[in-house]
């Protein structure tokens, strides 16, 4: 899993490339509140979530 930074903030989304190297966006959050270790466990879980749930990972 990846993730990009914002300028203006702490904005993480986490991404993911696809079998067709297309990018898909799981998660997205503000995490300048300070609360980092509690941002990246709601954002891996969901993110692991969706991603397992894709057609073309299902397949194997």
């Amino acid at each position: 899993m990846n993730e990009l930074r914002s300028t203006d903030g702490m904005w993480g989304i986490s991404f993911e490339f696809n079998l067709y190297r297309l990018a898909i966006l799981f998660v997205d959050g503000d995490k300048s509140d300070g609360r980092e270790k509690r941002f990246y466990k709601s954002l891996i879980a969901g993110a692991v979530d969706r991603f397992d749930c894709l057609p073309e990972r299902r397949k194997g």
